[in-house]
């Protein structure tokens, strides 16, 4: 699941009545109102993404109720994109992305990666669909927070996980009660909502069935899509980067366990590679030598972001090491760690400070949303015991530099209706699924996406070797275009009855560390 703001996260049918709550149910919201969806087309307030043509790209709005358990409630609306097929006869069901998160920006975040030769195995055969959730990016309302710390500028005071916890607690219960102040029903939002916004979406633009691809928190969406929505509408789902509803061990990240896993990871892959050994000996070593370094001794640093403004970093080891979890969510970074942790080891600010500018763009994500998400359905099955029982074998040093979540404590004071157990609970399905898990993933390891698989019988599971955090916006190394995973996809959409061709997967070599 994608983690946003300071403390760690800078930086989502074959057989119908298979889940357990859809069984051709007339009320799929549990006593909700069944209101007829509402679409108008609009101007597109964002520009096609490269090489799109813009008369293929439609844009609009879909009127849905804000709390689908209250008849007669206020509504809200939902921002839509669709980049039209290229094909002179298109599939019927179209490509739908569930963004991740929560509280990511669709519109904003990721319409952009469909870019004309990045979409063209998917939009040469069908439509490509893709909505701002409800309470985020250009949806009304949008549960943004000013009263929270963009992530940059909550870098710039000496604190510790704990200090920089309560800070974020306080911010966040600011902007809720100012939400709740201007008429927002924070119960209203859930994946549980956005499951049967999906449904009056595909219904409102004349779709009858529907493919699914779910990004990190985006497949819980999809998982809940399975659940609550007939499956004799959903025609397949691909599960990218896998949060299965009955594993919320730290608000829906893996946590220090799975961040843990990953380090030991790359520096196995490191130790393997004989030129890596030889440069970069005793990389595990060096790297807890430099946590304890700065967090008794932080640097100070002035990185430039992306728009060009310098802002301000105290960094210390818990930081450094949270930005090497980040840096393993990519292909982009995670080749590049051995010689980043030597060389900062070295005492070369320049790398550091370089890494720092990657992160210090905007947070395109809405807090309110995705608080309301994590208090509504998954904090309340999180226990203290529970989390110290995970983090009972991890190394110290990881645990510490991940205590700082402030969710456990804002959730608590959060308000809202019990927690349906249902939402801790695995979801059943004959729909066919693709689940793409990354081996270096710290937030939604691949035993998540082999967890899911259990339950979805007629599920096809592939892991990519050095891949990191949602697979389809990765390239390996010696990939040309298509990539491996989209390759995997398409043929996957084309027939998701057959398992797809993986010899791509099986052929990615080990990692190519910079310097080797």
């Amino acid at each position: 699941m994608q983690a946003h703001g300071s403390a760690g996260r800078l930086i989502l049918g074959v057989a119908l009545c298979m889940s357990f709550a859809a069984c051709g149910d007339d009320d799929p919201g549990g006593g909700a109102t069944t209101a007829t969806p509402q679409y108008e087309t609009a101007a597109c307030e964002v520009a096609p993404p490269t090489g799109q043509d813009a008369a293929r790209m439609q844009c609009g709005f879909l009127t849905v109720p804000e709390n689908r358990h209250l008849r007669g409630g206020r509504t809200i609306k939902l921002a839509v994109v669709v980049l039209r097929s290229t094909a002179a006869h298109p599939q019927p069901d179209p490509f739908v992305h569930l963004s991740g998160g929560p509280g990511g920006w669709a519109i904003d975040g990721e319409l952009g990666l469909y870019t004309a030769d990045f979409a063209a195995p998917i939009q040469s055969k069908r439509d490509i669909v893709i909505f701002d959730q409800r309470g985020t990016g250009h949806s009304q309302p949008a549960l943004n927070c000013p009263e929270v710390i963009p992530g940059r500028d909550s870098l710039a005071e000496l604190l510790t996980p704990e200090q920089e916890e309560a800070r974020d607690q306080g911010n966040l219960l600011a902007c809720r009660d100012r939400l709740v102040r201007e008429g927002n029903d924070l119960a209203g939002y859930s994946s549980a909502a956005t499951a049967q916004d999906i449904a009056d979406l595909m219904t409102a633009l004349g779709y009858e069935h529907f493919n699914l691809y779910g990004l990190s928190y985006g497949t819980r969406v999809a998982l809940t899509t399975l659940r609550d929505v007939p499956n004799v509408r959903i025609r397949s789902v691909v599960l990218d980067s896998t949060v299965p509803l009955q594993t919320n061990p730290d608000g829906g990240n893996a946590g220090p366990p799975a961040v843990e896993r990953s380090l030991n990871l790359l520096f196995a892959d490191c130790a393997a590679n004989a030129a890596c050994n030889t440069i970069y000996p005793h990389l595990e070593q060096t790297f807890y030598e430099l946590i304890a370094r700065l967090n008794g001794t932080p640097l100070m640093l002035q990185p430039t972001a992306p728009d060009g403004q310098p802002f301000h970093v105290v960094a210390t080891g818990d930081r450094l090491l949270r930005l090497t979890g980040l840096a393993l969510a990519s292909t982009s970074f995670s080749p590049s760690l051995p010689y980043f942790i030597a060389a900062t080891a070295r005492g070369n600010r320049s790398v550091l400070t370089a890494a720092l500018s990657a992160v210090g763009g905007p947070d395109l994500y809405s807090p309110g949303m995705q608080a309301a998400v994590l208090c509504n359905e998954e904090m309340p099955f999180v226990t203290p015991e529970t989390l110290d029982m995970l983090n009972h074998d991890v190394n110290p040093v990881i645990v510490q530099a991940y205590s700082g979540e402030p969710y456990p404590q804002v959730c608590r004071a959060w308000g809202g209706p019990a927690a349906d157990p249902i939402e801790n609970q695995a979801v059943h399905s004959n729909v066919p699924a693709l689940i793409l898990a990354g081996g270096y993933d710290t937030a939604t390891p691949p035993a998540y996406g082999q967890l899911a698989a259990q339950t979805l019988p007629h599920s096809y599971f592939f892991q990519f070797r050095g891949f990191g955090h949602v697979i389809l916006q990765q390239q390996e190394s010696s990939a040309s275009a298509p990539s491996c995973a989209m390759r995997v996809m398409t043929q996957f959409l084309d027939d998701p009855t057959h398992t797809p061709d993986g010899s791509c997967v099986a052929a990615i070599p080990p990692p190519h560390f910079l310097g080797t």
